[in-house]
């Protein structure tokens, strides 16, 4: 948010984390007169206001979701979208082909392709108007993808 949201110029910046240093944290680093809410929530349990926002974004949260969280987190944030509102959703890929998912049993996390993730969009019926690879990334991670996300 800090060195996205912020120097775009928005009005007001939420924040939404489950955990409560990071929350504190991210108080210290909003500057005051861009904070806007700052929500002490999980997206499992997110209840977001309909019609408020322009932009969402989500990034590296998704790999502790399952498929039926994401879905329905997503369809949360649609509602809570006002009209021509986009969802920026980044987060590391497997690859490109394949729907199987890597789960890492240390941190509970899956890891899904950019095929699981279209799957996940459709079942939310949300629409994906623009996607891309992180560039200039270590080639022994795996890849980053961005996609912006629109109401169908």
């Amino acid at each position: 948010s800090k060195t996205l949201l912020i120097p775009m110029g928005f009005e007001k910046v939420d924040l939404m984390e489950p955990l409560p240093h990071m929350l504190d944290q991210a108080k210290k680093e909003v500057p005051a007169e861009k904070a806007g809410e700052f929500m002490l929530a999980s997206m499992q349990e997110a209840k977001l206001a309909e019609n408020t926002y322009d932009v969402i974004l989500i990034q590296w949260a998704a790999i502790y979701l399952t498929d039926d969280d994401f879905v329905k987190f997503l369809k949360n944030c649609f509602a809570a979208l006002r009209p021509g509102g986009i969802v920026f959703f980044k987060e590391n890929c497997t690859g490109e082909n394949t729907t199987d998912l890597l789960v890492d049993n240390d941190d509970s996390s899956l890891t899904r392709s950019d095929a699981h993730y279209k799957i996940i969009f459709e079942k939310a019926g949300v629409k994906l108007l623009k996607e891309e690879y992180q560039k200039s990334w270590p080639k022994d991670l795996f890849p980053v993808k961005m996609y912006a996300l629109g109401g169908k």
